[in-house]
C-alpha cells in the first residue's frame, strides 16, 4: 500500500504543492514580521503598546 502512494502521481502533485504553499508563505512572513518588529521597536512607549495590542488581536 505504501509503495503504491509513493508511485502516485496526485501524490507527488499533492506535496510540491504542499511545498510551494509552505515556502511562498516564508517568503512573504518573514519580510513582514521583520518589518513589524522593526516599526515596533521605534516606535515610543505609549504608541508601542497600541501597535502591539493592534497587531496581536484577533480580527
Amino acid at each position: 500500500m505504501v509503495r503504491r502512494q509513493w508511485a502516485d502521481a496526485a501524490m507527488w502533485q499533492s506535496l510540491w504543492t504542499s511545498v510551494l504553499v509552505a515556502v511562498c508563505v516564508v517568503v512573504i512572513v518573514v519580510p513582514v514580521g521583520t518589518a513589524a518588529a522593526l516599526v515596533l521597536t521605534s516606535l515610543h512607549a505609549r504608541a508601542r503598546s497600541f501597535a502591539y495590542a493592534l497587531m496581536v488581536s484577533p480580527c
